[in-house]
């Protein structure tokens, strides 16, 4: 699965925007075929980010090996005793495994080792394409290499991952528990606000949906927390801000019902990735993963004494 071509808004956003839809518009009366060719690739290759400071000392601190992935491989980062139950933790589209690092020293505390992985098509990996069938292929093989794992702590597509690889594996793969942060429901919404961006008609869609299916081998309709619900059993607490600007609110909700048991916790301020920070997310996700269910009673969660002395990263409310 991918985002819209890029998700933030800026100048060289718009451009980069329209002249993909220039190119795939002028190619597309003489040769729709190599026009759906161009729009699939925009879709399934996503832009990589230089890491701040912070990822590079996190990941300086870690211990870096290959893991095989097909004709390529997976950079991975392990922190802590080999010895430890393992913790995977998967990041989201155009993102990388140095972005959940912050939660590194939680997870230690709470007696884990953590594994985090660039997926394919971003950070270090020497592969292009990526999708959220991509990064589920990619958790199973991080599980074959360092499972079976106690938990998952997974971003936006890397959430919606994680259930497409339980479905996938179809009983045969065990994360442990799982703290999913703002993933977003399906691809089929994002397929849509791709097309509606390049101003695709319906027969060029249709060719490059086809293009699609047949690079991830599923179809986009398949890629969906809906349609893995057999296969969802597993505790899992799902974090999302009320204000995300990538993955609406709305996801959250529709994904906690497709999740058997699951519980949601909502938050206000800290948007799609400012959530990957936060003291009182990192404390909540080490004390789920560590076997502790009601993280969402009591202070700091919905308190006022927060919301009136630190609004930047207030909790609003909690949900079952």
């Amino acid at each position: 699965m991918s985002g819209s071509i890029v998700p933030q808004n800026s100048t060289n956003v718009r451009t980069t925007i329209q002249a993909a839809r220039a190119a795939v518009h002028a190619l597309a009366p003489a040769s729709p075929a190599l026009a759906a060719r161009l729009a699939m690739e925009l879709f399934v290759r996503p832009r990589r980010h230089r890491a701040p400071e912070r990822e590079r000392r996190a990941m300086a601190e870690a211990r870096f090996e290959r893991v095989p992935f097909g004709d390529a491989h997976l950079p991975t980062w392990t922190w802590g005793d080999p010895a430890r139950p393992a913790v995977l933790l998967v990041h989201g589209w155009e993102g990388r495994g140095a972005q959940l690092a912050s939660f590194v020293p939680a997870l230690r505390a709470a007696g884990f080792r953590a594994v985090a992985f660039d997926g394919p098509g971003h950070g270090r990996s020497p592969l292009h394409r990526s999708s959220a069938a991509h990064m589920a292929l990619a958790i199973e093989r991080m599980a074959q290499a360092f499972g079976p794992f106690a938990g998952v702590v997974a971003h936006s597509v890397g959430g919606a991952a994680v259930p497409l690889a339980l479905r996938l594996g179809r009983g045969a793969l065990d994360l442990g528990r799982c703290v999913l942060l703002a993933p977003p429901v399906s691809a089929q919404r994002f397929f849509d606000g791709f097309c509606e961006q390049l101003g695709l008609g319906d027969t060029l869609r249709e060719a490059v949906a086809a293009r699609i299916e047949r690079e991830l081998g599923v179809a986009i309709t398949s890629i969906d927390v809906r349609s893995c619900a057999s296969w969802l059993g597993a505790p899992m607490l799902l974090l999302h801000d009320e204000g995300d600007r990538e993955v609406a609110f709305e996801n959250a909700r529709t994904f906690v019902s497709a999740w058997p048991g699951a519980k949601l916790v909502v938050t206000s301020g800290l948007g799609h990735r400012a959530i990957l920070r936060d003291p009182d997310v990192v404390a909540a996700t080490a004390a789920f993963i560590a076997g502790k269910d009601d993280v969402a009673t009591g202070l700091p969660f919905g308190s006022v004494e927060r919301d009136l002395f630190d609004r930047s990263r207030r909790w609003t409310r909690a949900a079952t």
